[in-house]
């Protein structure tokens, strides 16, 4: 018996069928699917299952192959998702001078692929009801040229009443590993002003500044659409290494940040979430308007946002998760961790517990949440208790 071998087959032409406007860069550089290389269908199988993890597409069957004499064609087969997201969300809790009620709330926009490149575009304002706004702007070019760098800009600014205001900018360069996994490095500045001619009391430190560090960032990141809870896993460490310069002085600094969460399944109702978010800035001495601002639905739920100042912070977020149906469910929330402030001698253990509901509308996942959060020093009071709603959509 003979038995005859042909020669190996190249990937010769990638055809997109669906969504035609699919950003080609996102082949070469996210799905690493590029033409001249040895076909493999079983890699390819395996490579486009990376689509899930991306927001604005979506593989509607499985690629399919097309063998002639001299070339062989994938086919695939995508369609277009709304990756437009609308994040925000409203707090009321009662003021810490008085019993009135006080609001806060946060804004956050995000516009992805709206011109079929894969770009996007971040907005995002908090104010928490005590004179402090924050504001964030975030622009991200993905596959410069085709290639697996991607450009990062953003620009944010934060303001406190007439006390202080704060600029800072960054640009990153971003290398995609793989479709989970990036690495980021960049450079940024800030610049703040003191707006009062001295500080209100001793213990405050104040002072106008302009710090410059060199930066590097890890992400890993997890999803399935095809869930009520979206997000799997998600990992973000940040560092910075410089300087900052105040009064003729030059002081080095190094501040690291992380955030992360994991969503445990334990079977197809109940689910354990975990979440950590930390920051540390090391310095010989510190300045008010540097330090981290934190608190808030999504680091310390129980107490506004970003009331809790300090050096250095390390909060775990749980939740016990039930899901009723698939598009309801309820939680648990128990949240602690520890704020340093070494202005103000400050070294406090923080608690909050409470429970929320999140139900999946046609408008969006809507989520409603009871916390209380307190320090080890404070007794339990039902006045404390702070009610986030939040929500998200997508469009």
């Amino acid at each position: 018996m003979a038995i005859s071998s042909s020669k190996k087959r190249t990937l010769d032409k990638i055809t997109i069928k669906g969504y035609e406007k699919f950003p080609h860069s996102f082949l070469n550089n996210y799905l690493r699917l590029k033409t001249g290389k040895e076909f493999n269908k079983t890699s390819i199988n395996k490579k486009t299952k990376a689509l899930q993890n991306l927001s604005f597409a979506n593989q509607i069957r499985k690629p399919e192959v097309l063998f002639t004499n001299d070339s062989t064609t994938v086919f695939l087969y995508l369609e277009k998702q709304n990756s437009n997201l609308f994040d925000g969300f409203l707090g009321f809790s009662n003021s810490e001078e008085n019993s009135n009620l006080q609001l806060n709330g946060h804004i956050n926009l995000q516009l992805t692929n709206n011109l079929n490149y894969g770009e996007e575009l971040h907005i995002e304002y908090k104010n928490n009801g005590d004179e402090y706004s924050y504001f964030n702007a975030e622009v991200i070019l993905p596959y410069l040229f085709n290639t697996p760098i991607s450009a990062e800009a953003s620009l944010n600014l934060t303001r406190q009443d007439s006390t202080f205001s704060n600029s800072t900018q960054e640009i990153k360069g971003t290398y995609t590993a793989n479709p989970l996994l990036k690495f980021s490095t960049g450079y940024k500045t800030e610049n703040s002003n003191y707006l009062l001619e001295e500080n209100q009391t001793s213990l405050e430190n104040y002072s106008d500044y302009n710090s410059n560090y060199l930066t590097g960032r890890i992400t890993y990141s997890k999803t399935d659409n095809k869930t009520i809870f979206k997000n799997i896993s998600y990992i973000s460490l940040n560092t910075e290494i410089g300087n900052r310069e105040n009064n003729d002085k030059r002081i080095n600094q190094q501040r690291i940040t992380f955030s992360g969460f994991h969503n445990f399944k334990l079977n197809n109702r109940n689910f354990i979430y975990i979440a950590n978010h930390t920051g540390y800035l090391n310095s010989e001495n510190y300045l008010t308007n540097e330090l981290f601002r934190t608190g808030g639905i999504n680091t310390l739920r129980g107490f506004r946002e970003n009331s809790l100042i300090g050096n250095l912070y390390s909060f775990f977020n749980t939740e016990y998760r039930y899901t009723v149906d698939k598009s309801l469910y309820a939680n648990t929330i128990l949240d602690f961790g520890k704020l340093k402030n070494q202005n103000l001698n400050q070294n406090s253990n923080l608690i909050s517990f409470g429970f929320g509901f999140g139900l999946n509308t046609k408008s969006g996942l809507f989520k409603l949440i009871f916390a209380n959060g307190k320090t080890e020093n404070q007794s339990f009071e039902i006045k404390n208790t702070t009610v986030h709603l939040k929500l998200s959509t997508e469009f």
